[in-house]
């Protein structure tokens, strides 16, 4: 697990590093809160071996982001810098975990996250892309764990 930390903070510093894409509030607020759930459920398999959290939680997280390009029609840039908002939210939330600084106000912005998705989803849930969307999640979730593990 040290080795695959190490390498999402260098993965971190690297994706900080690269000039940002400015997104507009609606995109960064899912893009940002995308990463957030899907570190969560990451620590949870980390801590529980639980991919069926894992798996929904990279589901729920993938699928607002899917649904957000596809509804608003967004161009490949912005689809990139959403992209990277995921995974520099998601490095973030894992940093502070392994710090020790996770807290809480970490705590309540999670829950907030999972708040806001699961009103996106209500909202998009009746896209016909969706189970495909959900599909693909699942896929990448599975990706995701054996390189962690």
């Amino acid at each position: 697990m040290n080795t695959y930390l190490k390498f999402m903070f260098a993965l971190l510093i690297l994706l900080g590093s690269r000039p940002s894409y400015a997104l507009d509030p609606i995109a960064d607020l899912i893009a940002s809160c995308a990463g957030k759930v899907i570190a969560n459920g990451t620590l949870e398999y980390l801590a529980n071996d639980d991919s069926s959290f894992m798996n929904d939680a990279f589901a729920f997280g993938r699928v607002a982001v899917q649904s957000q390009i596809e509804r608003r029609n967004l161009d490949s840039q912005t689809a990139a810098a959403m992209e990277e908002r995921l995974w520099t939210n998601y490095n973030a939330l894992l940093e502070t975990y392994t710090s020790g600084s996770w807290d809480a106000s970490t705590y309540e912005d999670l829950l907030n996250c999972y708040r806001r998705l699961g009103n996106w989803h209500q909202i998009y849930n009746r896209d016909s892309n969706s189970g495909v969307w959900e599909m693909s999640a699942h896929r990448e979730a599975a990706e995701l764990r054996s390189s962690i593990k």
